[in-house]
C-alpha cells in the first residue's frame, strides 16, 4: 500500500514564515538587550558565546511554540511522534551532556556562564516543546468535547 507523503500546506507555510519572522525579531531584541546591558557598564555574567547561544535558542523556541500553537509545526499526514522522537532523543543526550558539564564545572569559567549553557538550555527547550504540544492537544480535545 502506498502512503500519502507528508507535506506542509499553504496555510502552514505562511504561518511558518510568521514564526521565523517572530524568531528573528526575538534574536534581534535579545542582541539589542545584550548591547544595552554592556553599554550600561553592568558586570558581565556570561561569555559572548554563551549570550549568542541563548539568543539563538530563544529564537528557536519562539518559532517552535508559535508554529505548534498555530498548527504549522507538523506536516500534513506526518506523525507527531515520529517528528518529535529524534528531537527528543537528541534533547535527552544533550541534557545528560549538560549535566555532565555542570558536574565537571565547565558551565562557569571565571564567574561567567560559558557556551556549555547550550546543553541544559536545549534540554529545557525540548521540554517546553513537549509541554506546548501537550497543552495544544488538551485544548483540541476540550474544543472537540464542547
Amino acid at each position: 500500500p502506498s502512503e500519502i507523503p507528508s507535506y506542509f500546506d499553504e496555510r502552514q507555510v505562511l504561518i511558518s514564515g510568521k514564526g521565523y519572522k517572530y524568531s528573528c525579531f526575538t534574536m534581534i531584541g535579545c542582541g539589542i538587550a545584550i548591547l544595552l546591558y554592556e553599554a550600561a557598564g553592568l558586570p558581565a555574567f556570561a561569555t559572548s558565546g554563551a549570550l549568542l547561544w541563548i539568543c539563538i535558542i530563544l529564537g528557536l523556541l519562539v518559532r517552535a511554540i508559535y508554529s505548534i500553537w498555530n498548527e504549522a509545526y507538523f506536516a500534513v499526514n506526518a506523525s507527531k511522534k515520529a517528528t518529535l522522537l529524534p528531537l527528543s532523543i537528541l534533547g535527552i543526550i544533550l541534557t545528560f551532556s549538560g549535566i555532565d558539564h555542570i558536574l565537571d564545572g565547565k558551565l562557569l569559567e571565571n564567574g561567567l556562564i560559558t557556551w556549555y549553557i547550550i546543553f541544559p538550555l536545549y534540554g529545557i527547550t525540548i521540554l517546553l516543546v513537549w509541554i506546548t504540544v501537550g497543552i495544544k492537544a488538551l485544548k483540541e480535545r476540550k474544543d472537540e468535547d464542547a
